[in-house]
């Protein structure tokens, strides 16, 4: 599946919890660490890592998402590989194509975006 493939491209296998910093609550899915901030309500991070499990997107190491909101829209924060200083065109359209999937099957009417970040999940401004 195209969406698995480039989701073990774009995420980093580092654990992301270095440092002792907190990224908000957590679930747990196998390998997928779903973190999110205290204005998600916990089901939608429950939605977002059933979506990763049925989509075959959990990988064999552990690896870390954050769900957040701000006062009009969901947010999921994908940690990018740090190897990539550009994000090549074919993941641009795979990761819009990921972005509209998830907002049909979990958020249907609300804002809901992708971010790529690194490992501590501050965005990242990839040249493309």
């Amino acid at each position: 599946m195209k969406i698995k493939l480039l989701f073990i491209i774009i995420v980093t296998t580092i654990i992301t919890t270095s440092c002792g910093t907190s990224f908000g609550k957590k679930k747990e899915f196998g390998n997928l660490e779903v973190y999110y901030s205290a204005s998600v309500p916990e089901i939608y991070a429950k939605k977002i890592g059933d979506y990763f499990v049925s989509n075959n997107l959990v990988l064999d190491k552990k690896h870390s998402i954050k769900l957040t909101s701000s006062h009009n829209s969901f947010i999921l924060k994908l940690i990018i590989d740090e190897k990539y200083d550009n994000l090549p065109k074919e993941m641009e359209s795979d990761l819009k194509a990921l972005e509209l999937d998830i907002k049909n099957s979990i958020f249907k009417d609300l804002n809901f975006s992708l971010e790529v970040c690194d490992v501590n999940f501050y965005p990242l401004n990839l040249k493309n």
